[in-house]
């Protein structure tokens, strides 16, 4: 879910709906400019572990509520990033489908802001409700399977997006290996080239130093996404 973070240029502001071991926290407060940092979890038990077994460090710009996040969002301070990962011991709580929870959190995105959710992947590498997600986010919305299993979404405060189609396709040569980042609308896309649905080149060209994209397959081969997997 970190990679979401690299969406936004300098995000001063986060929420995370769901805190488990605050890993994401600790490495969203760590590496990025964040200012003020809110997270809401379900369990007050999670939270203890989280401080006396998991590392979770006392941070003045953290602020911790236990609760419901369906019930708490209201109240809670709109943000740069938001992340959703409200999952229990049994799969992913209804909020991952709800319709209007998910609006909701869109629209607690400050202008430029995005909302980055870790989505319950099905058998054939697709989010959760996919359908729901298409409907809600008219498919300006990105897609990155893991290789958990899961499929993390990154969808924009503002759903029209402009993209430098020139400089996207010249920070994604160096790639060695084809990127598993699926736009929504690329197994129905306009014929062409896959690398033009990506979010930007300046998120690309970080996302490519950082070396986050995994191999996604040999060399030569095409990725689900359309893009020739090369070597150098």
């Amino acid at each position: 879910m970190l990679l979401g973070a690299l969406a936004h240029e300098a995000p001063e502001t986060a929420l995370f709906l769901g805190l488990g071991a605050g890993s994401l926290t600790q490495a969203c407060l760590k590496y990025l400019p964040l200012e003020d940092v809110e997270a809401i979890e379900l369990r007050p038990a999670v939270v203890e572990l989280a401080r006396s077994h998991l590392g979770l460090a006392d941070d003045p710009r953290l602020y911790i509520r236990v609760g419901d996040a369906l019930q708490l969002l209201d109240s809670a301070e709109t943000a740069d990033l938001i992340f959703l990962d409200l999952y229990t011991d049994t799969g992913p709580a209804a909020a991952h489908l709800a319709w209007d929870f998910l609006r909701r959190c869109q629209g607690k995105l400050n202008p430029g802001g995005w909302l980055v959710i870790n989505q319950w992947g099905t058998s054939e590498n697709k989010p959760l409700g996919a359908a729901l997600l298409r409907g809600l986010f008219h498919r300006h919305y990105w897609e990155c399977p893991v290789a958990e299993g899961n499929v993390v979404l990154l969808v924009p405060a503002e759903l029209e997006q402009s993209l430098d189609r020139t400089r996207c396709r010249r920070a994604s040569r160096p790639w060695r290996r084809g990127s598993a980042i699926r736009c929504s609308r690329c197994l129905r896309c306009c014929g062409r080239p896959a690398e033009l649905h990506q979010p930007g080149a300046r998120f690309a060209e970080r996302v490519r130093q950082l070396h986050i994209f995994s191999a996604a397959s040999a060399p030569g081969q095409r990725t689900r996404c359309g893009i020739v997997a090369t070597s150098r």
